[in-house]
């Protein structure tokens, strides 16, 4: 390919996680266009997964920044506009740069599904497409203009790695990262109960997760609010026998019922099997069958309590106005969160 001034490579998606097939794709990329700069476009927000499904971006971000650090020269696009779809970001890119060359980096498997993303035509009259070829895989060229580059299959994804993460597909540091802040548990905690059981565990992450977000939580809020919400409900099938293994018998005493002692089995769970420490993450989780103290400032314990009880599968028989609270809670954590432990203290 001859030489054009002042080239951009653009490789964006949610890197979530980042793993080593990111790395050869871009260091395929850049060995063949050769471009003066690479930016590295990485999605607050994903057209094409909750933001429940999402480490928080800050996170991911740290984990893109460890992976090709000390590998490639690149920016990364910091998005003010919090713009979603790649068609925004590319035009800003071009209206930054009018003069560049731009070429946008795919993987095969976004290839294949790229006329179905928003606003293709925008896309392919911005830059020249560029598709990283999997090994032997068949692929058919879209345009004429689009760039196939052929290279080694890669056998790490991204959706893999969120159900078993390897060390050698991230990398010992990011390894490292994800164990220490608890990202991707889904999957162990799949194992502490049965399908019905783990579908409400989802439920109340996507909302939690909501509910932070429009409230304004930090990126290692959010975190905390969905590590809690993952682990809330690990001792909820224990049985009696279970929980006094875990919890004494005076401590049970105060209990309304043994149920209700399934939040602080769980807080000691977490502890105990995944290592979380964090006291406002125990302590959410200690408290979201029955809030002890309605002045507690624990907007995470908040967060889950209310999460837990205005998830969507929710009836009217279990909590009152369920819809109305949610969007309540999202504008208002605090009110929504008295009005919610009173209906819940009337309860039990």
């Amino acid at each position: 390919m001859a030489d054009i001034m002042n080239k951009i490579l653009i490789f964006g998606g949610a890197f979530n996680p980042p793993h080593i097939g990111h790395l050869q794709i871009l260091q395929k990329a850049i060995s063949f266009i050769r471009p003066q700069k690479t930016i590295i476009c990485v999605d607050k927000i994903s057209p094409w997964k909750s933001s429940s499904q999402l480490a928080p971006y800050s996170y991911r971000l740290t984990m893109v920044n460890n992976l090709l650090k000390d590998n490639v020269t690149y920016d990364v696009y910091p998005n003010k506009n919090n713009l979603i779809y790649t068609c925004d970001i590319i035009k800003e890119i071009r209206m930054n740069n009018p003069d560049a060359e731009l070429f946008f980096l795919v993987g095969q498997d976004q290839y294949e599904l790229i006329t179905t993303w928003n606003n293709y035509d925008l896309i392919n009259s911005l830059c020249t497409i560029v598709c990283y070829k999997r090994g032997h895989k068949q692929i058919k060229r879209i345009n004429d203009k689009h760039i196939i580059l052929a290279g080694q299959e890669i056998q790490c994804s991204s959706s893999d790695l969120r159900n078993e993460i390897k060390v050698e597909d991230v990398g010992e540091q990011n390894f490292d990262y994800i164990q220490t802040h608890g990202l991707y548990l889904q999957t162990r905690v799949q194992s502490y109960m049965t399908q019905r059981r783990f579908e409400h565990t989802l439920r109340v992450l996507d909302t939690i997760t909501k509910i932070a977000s429009s409230n304004d939580f930090s990126d290692e809020e959010i975190l905390k609010c969905q590590t809690a919400a993952l682990l809330h409900d690990i001792a909820k099938q224990y049985t009696d026998q279970q929980l006094r293994a875990i919890i004494s018998n005076d401590e049970l005493a105060k209990f309304p019922t043994y149920h209700c002692a399934h939040g602080l089995a769980g807080a000691r769970l977490a502890q105990k099997d995944f290592k979380i420490n964090d006291p406002l993450i125990l302590d959410a989780i200690e408290n979201h069958v029955i809030f002890k103290d309605l002045n507690s400032t624990n907007k995470i314990a908040k967060a889950l309590f209310l999460a837990d009880k205005l998830e969507p599968a929710r009836t009217e028989a279990d909590i009152h106005n369920r819809a109305k609270l949610f969007e309540s809670a999202k504008q208002d954590l605090d009110s929504t969160f008295k009005v919610v432990y009173k209906l819940n203290g009337e309860k039990y």
